[in-house]
């Protein structure tokens, strides 16, 4: 389901960072993560920031793309540009 060059820059990561990235497509929300691995909710957000981070400095030295819609930012831009129309 994910791409070589995701996994790669997952796997780059810490082993609770890999945790917490892995556990929502299994069906788990932040609080049960948290609960789950002893760590507060706040530092599921944290980790999730982080590598959300580590995947736009990865596309930035162009080791993978990111699609234009999965970009937050484009995202509330376009929805702008749609509401102006």
């Amino acid at each position: 389901m994910l791409s070589t060059n995701f996994e790669e820059i997952l796997g780059e990561q810490s082993a609770v960072t890999q945790a917490v990235i892995r556990m929502p497509v299994e069906g788990y929300v932040d609080t049960e993560i948290a609960d789950t691995l002893s760590i507060s909710h706040s530092a599921v957000r944290m980790r999730t920031t982080r590598f959300g981070n580590a995947l736009y400095d990865a596309a930035r030295h162009q080791r993978n793309w990111i699609p234009e819609q999965l970009h937050t930012k484009a995202s509330a831009r376009h929805r702008t540009q749609r509401g102006a129309a």
